[in-house]
């Protein structure tokens, strides 16, 4: 069975209304993200529980293994779904139990040193 093209009016409606924007609290953190990516995004200054962006502003939020660094979970939750209008994707671990991971078979030395870093 064919799927239905779709129609311009519809691919429209996919397509990202603003731009990518980054965040950063840490003060030595590169003003950019993505490292060597050549189409990096510029990074702001800000912390999750006071995102500065108006309500709506984004077509969809990313924190990814930020969340352990909030100082106020529920305030960064918030913040995330004021500024964006669709999805909010949270991306985060614990930290006790990064031995758990399948990747833990493949890169036993990553998963100590993370290990030790937090726990």
């Amino acid at each position: 069975m064919a799927t239905p093209a779709r129609s311009p009016t519809s691919a429209r409606a996919l397509a990202p209304t603003s731009p990518p924007t980054g965040t950063s609290s840490r003060p030595n953190r590169p003003r950019r993200c993505c490292g060597r990516s050549p189409h990096r995004v510029p990074a702001l200054d800000a912390t999750a529980e006071r995102l500065p962006f108006d309500d709506d502003s984004f077509d969809a939020a990313l924190a990814s293994v930020t969340v352990h660094q909030w100082s106020d979970t529920a305030a960064g939750l918030r913040e995330l779904r004021r500024v964006t209008r669709g999805p909010v994707v949270v991306l985060t671990f614990d930290g006790d139990a990064l031995d758990l991971l399948q990747l833990a078979e493949y890169a036993p030395e990553l998963i100590a040193a993370a290990t030790r870093h937090w726990t």
